[in-house]
């Protein structure tokens, strides 16, 4: 079960936020904050910046990069990109957040489907 609670700790411009997350990852609650570095409409694309938290144990940056395509057939599909650099080789690449992304995005669509 994949979970996601935000909670806006300032909105001082449009674009330059911070939120304050908790998502279950491989059965763990974790929890940083995430600030919307960009967002170009043109390409459809918004680059995030996380931080703190259960992040800054294991990664020295985290971005994530959401870009959505449009398809021929008139409907969309979700690329989710992350860009990190770990704080030693020990740490393992972010499979977990990828697995996290592919499955909200799912139970997205299927909920934007089913009202």
């Amino acid at each position: 079960m994949y979970e996601v609670t935000l909670n806006l700790l300032k909105n001082d411009m449009e674009i330059d936020h911070n939120l304050f997350s908790h998502f279950v990852k491989d059965g763990k609650v974790h929890k940083a904050q995430e600030t919307i570095e960009s967002i170009d409409e043109q390409d459809k694309t918004i680059n995030f910046k996380l931080f703190g938290g259960d992040i800054n144990q294991q990664y020295k940056s985290f971005k994530l990069i959401l870009q959505v395509i449009d398809k021929n057939d008139g409907g969309a599909a979700v690329k989710w990109t992350i860009e990190y650099e770990k704080i030693n080789e020990d740490i393992d690449p972010p499979h977990g957040y990828m697995d996290y992304f592919d499955k909200s995005t799912k139970e997205m669509d299927a909920y934007v489907f089913n009202t």
